[in-house]
């Protein structure tokens, strides 16, 4: 992504370039010469910051001995001295990613942004289609750079890691702010790259769900969703990173979980329907007891032992899977729209836990429930849902 950013910058301004070197004209390097002849004579020798300059100064002229007096004479054309100032970026730019650096580092790194600046200058006052094409690539680096100091830039610096820890270093413990991730999203869109995405925004999940079943005492449900739609840092992170008509849908499908796993309310009456499962007792907002239900196909175990089942290392990867695929956003379009706590929302929380292919979710949910193939019948069956009204009080 950051070569592809630097590559356009490049292909941008090259023809401008191009042009100016094809002139004929040639640049006046006197200024460049003397002012690396003037740092060169004011630093110690046998030092970094001498062997540096002089490396570069002996680039860029040939000395010429006049008796007791050594003089520069210039030894690039137009084209040589562009690709010396280019060149320069490979000196300082390790230079300025070092972590502590001494008063020796930071001079040289000043006096080479000097040369370079000055070869820039010179170079654009010698034609005027390479000032065009200096302008040009100038503008179009900021957002070259953005993408090297941000998440991007983290990443570029991050080989070796396997899908799981770079997708921790983009949503967890990096400090990457949802600003950010929102910039990184749609470079990875532009760079066709929205699979590797989506990838790795499972692995985070999957990840989080992995600690959420070591540590949730029997409920993974309520752990997965205070360790993220709970967690205000997170749960921002996570709107940061999905498909804008999607993320709504996200954080109710959880909602959802999260309430099924504290199952029936007490006194309520044993059901097949999924969505008087879980919002019997909506009033009250939650689901305070467990409770069997008959279940037709006889599956035989509760909701609560159900949801956690989904949280298991098989299971939670199909459906993490399921709902970062496009099929799986689409569906999560859908329940974005929709009224949450009602049966309409409930059953499409059953659906999309059937097209994930999560074991045991076509036995919870009743067959009335299941989107049929038929496209006219599915459109049909999207209306009614989007229509239901709300369970009332």
């Amino acid at each position: 992504i950051i070569s592809d950013a630097r590559k356009a910058r490049t292909n941008a301004a090259d023809p401008f370039y191009k042009q100016a070197f094809d002139s004929g004209a040639q640049p006046d390097l006197g200024e460049t010469i003397s002012l690396l002849e003037s740092m060169v004579s004011q630093t110690a020798r046998n030092t970094l910051r001498h062997n540096e300059l002089t490396k570069i100064l002996n680039q860029l002229a040939d000395p010429v001995k006049l008796g007791n007096i050594t003089r520069w004479k210039p030894k690039l054309d137009f084209r040589q001295a562009h690709d010396l100032k280019i060149s320069l970026d490979g000196i300082i730019s390790p230079l300025k990613a070092q972590g502590h650096r001494s008063s020796v580092v930071k001079t040289l790194e000043r006096d080479l942004v000097d040369i370079q600046n000055s070869l820039n200058n010179t170079l654009k006052n010698t034609h005027g289609k390479y000032k065009e094409g200096s302008k040009i690539f100038s503008d179009m680096s900021p957002e070259v750079q953005l993408l090297e100091n941000g998440g991007i830039g983290i990443l570029a610096k991050s080989r070796g890691l396997d899908r799981t820890q770079i997708a921790k270093t983009i949503f967890g413990g990096s400090g990457i702010g949802p600003d950010e991730i929102k910039r990184m999203h749609t470079s990875f869109k532009l760079a066709g790259a929205q699979k590797e995405w989506n990838q790795g925004l499972a692995a985070y999940l999957d990840d989080i769900a992995d600690e959420a079943m070591k540590s949730s005492r029997g409920n993974p449900a309520k752990y997965f969703f205070d360790s993220t739609i709970g967690n205000p840092r997170i749960r921002r992170v996570l709107k940061s990173a999905l498909p804008t008509e999607s993320k709504q849908g996200f954080i109710e499908f959880f909602k959802v979980l999260r309430a099924a796993s504290r199952g029936l309310p007490e006194g309520a009456p044993t059901s097949t329907d999924l969505g008087d499962v879980l919002f019997a007792n909506q009033a009250k907002g939650l689901l305070k007891a467990s409770g069997k239900i008959t279940n037709p196909l006889e599956w035989g175990t509760t909701v609560v032992d159900w949801i956690a089942g989904v949280f298991a290392p098989g299971q939670r990867q199909k459906l993490l899977k399921y709902l970062t695929s496009d099929a799986g956003f689409k569906q999560l379009e859908g329940l974005s729209l929709m009224q949450p706590k009602t049966k309409a929302a409930v059953a499409a929380v059953g659906n999309i836990l059937v097209n994930s292919g999560v074991s045991g979710a076509a036995a919870v949910l009743p067959q009335k429930n299941i989107p049929p193939k038929n496209p006219t019948a599915l459109s049909a069956y999207n209306r009614n849902l989007m229509q239901a009204p709300r369970l009332s009080k």
